[in-house]
């Protein structure tokens, strides 16, 4: 669902480390982390997809192949509400064996057929429990979810492609019981999910009713098309394939100018994720072209720059109280206010810009006199994403964040053979708008590694900007024989 916290996700993780005073140590080399057993996962949604993962760790997978099963499982316990088959999927990814930290982006690409975006219908924002809706296909971006889960398990996968799979499929066949949260969003949702009978379909029973509290919700069209995803070993048949013909055929009938080219044209990104030294740590967060990394770092920056702790402790210093609670709700500052720079001096809003030290000092010094505002308001409706971290036997970890980013199954109400399609472009025109045509549309997830003399230390994911959403653990297990999790936890 939409999140307006905008970047209040990376200060809040980054708040974890403000405890620890800023070191004058040279930053850390990148090395080994400590001895680890089978491992452990933990996630934000349902203890079913957290234990998928933890029968992958203990079946011999690798931290990205628990983690990608824990991911497809989450989506399928939500009915593809806040989190989708045809989502994105952002990661940071430690490898033991040389001691590399990765970044993968698999968020949306943008449509190459879409030459005016600032006049897709969207989201408003000022009346979003609104039954008011304004459908397009227009708004319907290229899904990037199951491009990474493909190449995350070709580059590090160690278990068969297919058993990825099993978890989802189990649970999308034999049922679920359909919990107050599903039934909320039914509720919110229920003029949205009835506009096509496909859609209706899945979200009613066999009387033609809409499922209530404590049904057994069973998803067949997912569990088939998953089989057959799984069956293939590849993801081509949703991005070349019959179901990616009947994506194209869906989305044009509402509007949209997705292509059959688009899907085919997609490719995950690897790159070099953004790194930040702060108080003896070492962050490794989501690389460019997405901003989550650099809200990430310019979040750090700032509250090296504020020092809160020469403060006090902010349970008995107001003054340290005060500034880590303005902190943590800095809040979307170069969404909201793009042209900041040019009001307050010293304040450098490029993306390089922002991840110098010299920024959050200027940043700091701007908030202090008042010169930014950065109250944000009270959140109008339940925000969620889902995260994700990992830890396996050989001492690899994974953050990792996936969301539909947009409100819960967005306005379409669009469902290819049990996938739900959102439509992410909805509150995201402008930077459709300046991206460009064809190409990954910057994205404010947060996933994220941290290190700490040289050895591992935790595994976190959150997001910020619209669409974007903290996220912290909501369950955790360890794979039999237990170890790593947290070592040197914040207080």
């Amino acid at each position: 669902m939409i999140d307006t916290t905008g970047r209040t996700a990376a200060l809040t993780c980054a708040a974890l480390l403000a405890a620890c005073a800023p070191s004058d140590e040279a930053p850390h080399e990148d090395a080994r982390p400590g001895q680890v057993d089978k491992g452990m996962v933990v996630g934000t949604t349902g203890a079913a997809a957290v234990q998928a993962g933890v029968d992958i760790l203990k079946a011999g997978g690798s931290a990205m192949d628990a983690a990608l099963a824990t991911a497809m499982a989450q989506v399928t316990l939500a009915a593809g509400s806040w989190v989708s088959f045809a989502g994105i999927m952002t990661l940071v990814y430690y490898d033991a064996e040389t001691g590399a930290v990765y970044n993968m982006n698999a968020s949306y690409n943008t449509v190459a057929g879409e030459d005016d975006p600032m006049t897709i219908p969207g989201v408003d924002m000022d009346d979003i429990l609104s039954t008011k809706i304004h459908p397009s296909g227009r708004a319907t971006l290229v899904p990037g979810f199951m491009k990474g889960v493909e190449g995350g398990h070709a580059r590090f996968g160690k278990i068969p492609f297919a058993d990825l799979f099993d978890a989802s499929i189990r649970i999308a066949e034999e049922g679920i019981p359909f919990n107050a949260g599903l039934v909320q969003n039914l509720t919110f949702r229920s003029n949205v999910l009835s506009r096509r009978p496909e859609t209706l379909a899945v979200f009613s029973r066999d009387d033609g009713s809409l499922y209530e509290l404590d049904d057994t919700f069973r998803q067949p069209a997912l569990a088939a098309t998953l089989r057959r995803v799984a069956a293939d070993g590849n993801v081509d048949y949703l991005y070349t394939g019959e179901w990616a013909e009947k994506l194209v055929a869906a989305v044009r009938e509402e509007g949209g100018r997705m292509t059959m080219e688009d899907l085919a044209a997609y490719e995950v990104l690897w790159s070099d994720p953004v790194v930040a030294d702060y108080a003896g740590h070492r962050v490794f967060s989501h690389g460019l072209p997405a901003t989550g990394g650099v809200n990430t770092t310019e979040a750090l920056n700032v509250l090296e720059a504020a020092n809160i702790k020469s403060m006090g402790h902010y349970t008995e210093s107001p003054e340290a109280l005060f500034w880590l609670t303005q902190l943590t709700r800095l809040s979307m500052v170069g969404y909201l206010f793009p042209h900041l720079a040019d009001e307050v001096p010293g304040v450098d809003m490029s993306l390089e810009g922002r991840l110098g030290k010299a920024h959050g000092r200027a940043l700091w010094a701007a908030l202090q006199a008042g010169d930014i505002p950065f109250a944000r308001p009270p959140q109008p409706v339940p925000v969620h994403s889902d995260t994700i971290a990992t830890v396996d036997q050989w001492g690899n970890m994974l953050g990792m964040v996936h969301s539909i980013n947009t409100v819960s199954w967005g306005m379409t109400g669009i469902f290819v053979d049990g996938i739900s399609i959102p439509d992410s472009g909805a509150h995201q025109q402008a930077q459709i708008a300046a991206a460009g045509p064809g190409v990954r549309l910057p994205d404010p997830t947060n996933p994220g590694i941290v290190m700490r003399d040289g050895a591992l230390s935790r595994g976190a994911g959150g997001g910020g900007g619209p669409g974007g959403k903290g996220g912290g653990g909501r369950g955790g297990e360890r794979a039999e024989g237990g170890g790593a999790t947290q070592q040197n936890p914040a207080p």
